[in-house]
């Protein structure tokens, strides 16, 4: 049998749509709308809404520190989660804690160079000694460190401050 002949003139059909792009589309516009919202609410649970020093700040800056917390924890799990773990509380007699940690309280200045310069002298944390060969971060910013500093000064029971991209620069000098 023949296949039946367009006439001349008469219009093609339209193909039709894959039934899931109009469902990637929703799911990409659904997106797209309520990713402010997400935004939102991750800086409204962020670590640092409950600490006392946080709610003293103007909305100007409690912005600002959000975001460095939100930046800093991200660049935390990058570079110094492997050793010092998800929690900040370190690997026993290995790797200090953050987390509470007294030698991070008394020694911001120093734990600015930490990161930027490493370490291989002892250090006392919380009572212990610690032996660290901590590496060199040189490539990490002034501000991608004061982000690395206000995350941890905020984070795991810290309530230690913030700091901004100009106290670190200050703290390398």
């Amino acid at each position: 049998m023949k296949s039946p002949q367009r006439r001349k003139g008469a219009k093609k059909k339209p193909k039709s749509k894959p039934h899931g792009s109009s469902f990637f589309f929703f799911l990409f516009s659904l997106l797209f709308h309520i990713s402010p919202f997400i935004f939102l609410f991750l800086i409204g649970c962020g670590p640092a809404r409950n600490n006392e020093a946080f709610k003293k700040l103007s909305t100007k800056e409690q912005n600002k520190y959000q975001k460095y917390i939100i930046q800093g924890r991200d660049l935390y799990k990058l570079n110094c989660a492997s050793c010092h773990q998800t929690d900040g509380k370190g690997l026993k007699k290995l790797i200090p804690p953050l987390a509470k940690s007294d030698f991070l309280r008394a020694n911001q200045t120093k734990s600015v160079h930490l990161i930027k310069y490493g370490a291989s002298e002892p250090i006392t944390v919380n009572g212990i000694s610690y032996q660290p060969t901590m590496p060199p971060h040189p490539h990490l910013s002034n501000l991608e460190i004061a982000e690395i500093m206000t995350y941890i000064n905020n984070s795991w029971g810290n309530e230690f401050g913030f700091m901004d991209g100009k106290m670190a620069s200050d703290f390398l000098k």
